[in-house]
């Protein structure tokens, strides 16, 4: 019995000795290079348009428009009552609530329509 317990205590270091230990930043370089070995992220242009599911049964249709190469996001959501409009073009935000920009002070923090929000947005989807 001591001897299965030696075994797998050796086992056990030996494979943790040979591990290697990532960064973040190294994880995500790896995965990079792993799904675009050719590099197109960068000039990627592309729309989504997809269909969010609620747990409270109100789903939410949303355009999420990428343009990587022009450092340009643009998302879209509506919700039942509301387009929600989060757009971020080369560091500058907008943000609109049904395609207007004048949004009062309470519309603004209930919907969150801020650049807090829209940076959170682009660093999510892209």
């Amino acid at each position: 019995m001591k001897d299965i317990f030696l075994i797998t205590i050796l086992l056990v270091i030996s494979i943790a000795s040979y591990s290697q230990i990532l960064t973040g930043q190294e994880v995500v370089k790896k995965s990079i290079m792993y799904h675009d070995p050719a590099n197109h992220w960068g000039t990627l242009h592309a729309v989504l348009d997809f269909k969010e599911t609620r747990p409270d049964g109100n789903d939410r249709n949303t355009l999420a428009e990428i343009e990587n190469v022009n450092d340009y996001f643009n998302l879209v959501s509506f919700t039942e009552m509301h387009a929600l409009c989060y757009i971020y073009n080369k560091g500058l935000c907008t943000n609109m609530l049904d395609f207007y920009e004048e949004i009062s002070e309470e519309e603004i923090e209930k919907f969150k329509l801020n650049c807090k929000q829209t940076i959170l947005l682009k660093n999510y989807y892209t």
